[in-house]
């Protein structure tokens, strides 16, 4: 579970965007998302549906900081399912643990349509984060989230996969970068910023691999969905060797 008031730097980030935590912020500003792109969001999410928070739907254990006003949408809430985008359908409702992404939690309304992006939380919820696309669907931007999803799930156009392997804050340089599946290998280095690109990748699951610093500990293969039209980042920075 994330602490809401402390940010862990991960050795792999899957994500087009950050979520970045500010010791001391409000719950509106905890969190610096950027530009949520529905080409990243929409293949890093276990679970996207269309679905609404019915009155009720939430309980009352919230943070003793967190104003009324604030508390009255942050916790454990229940989603009706209306749609099913992608991932295995779990039912005719889903249970989401907002407190699994601390002060960058999204943040329900009573009687609202969302189209929502979940993963997985620790606790066997499905956590929804501010930065993960989740948008109300009666808004222009709802609308055009779900015109994009639509298009993607029928489209068998390739996806893309940039990132960068870095070191105690330094680029790695010249780094053996792979992209692999059963029916598809692809191979690429770092260049002079650690950075690496895979420009058109068929959709499928596959496994990342980089080769690190000699003193770095060593980079476990990463599983990667990549869908059409995918746009995906893997960004690596391993620790030093024990």
């Amino acid at each position: 579970m994330r602490n809401p008031t402390a940010c862990t730097q991960p050795l792999v980030t899957l994500a087009m965007v950050i979520c970045a935590c500010v010791m001391g912020a409000s719950v509106v500003d905890a969190c610096d998302c950027g530009q949520a792109a529905t080409c990243g969001t929409l293949w890093n999410a276990d679970l996207v549906f269309v679905g609404t928070l019915e009155q009720g739907h939430r309980s009352i254990d919230t943070p003793a900081s967190m104003s009324a006003s604030a508390a009255g949408n942050w916790p454990v809430v229940t989603l009706a399912v209306e749609k099913w985008l992608r991932g295995e359908p779990v039912g005719k409702n889903v249970v989401l643990n907002s407190r699994a992404m601390g002060l960058c939690a999204y943040q329900f309304v009573p009687q609202t349509r969302y189209v929502v992006f979940a993963n997985r939380a620790p606790d066997g919820l499905w956590a929804v984060s501010l930065c993960g696309g989740t948008v109300a669907l009666d808004s222009q931007q709802g609308h055009e989230t779900l015109r994009e999803i639509r298009s993607m799930l029928t489209s068998r156009a390739p996806g893309r996969v940039a990132g960068r392997i870095s070191f105690e804050s330094e680029p790695v340089i010249g780094a053996d970068v792979r992209l692999w599946s059963e029916k598809a290998t692809m191979a690429t280095r770092t260049d002079h910023q650690g950075m690496f690109r895979f420009p058109r990748v068929p959709p499928g699951r596959y496994l990342l691999s980089a080769t690190a610093p000699p003193n770095a500990a060593e980079v476990s293969p990463i599983p990667m969905l990549i869908g059409a039209k995918a746009c995906l980042a893997a960004n690596i920075d391993p620790p030093r060797r024990p």
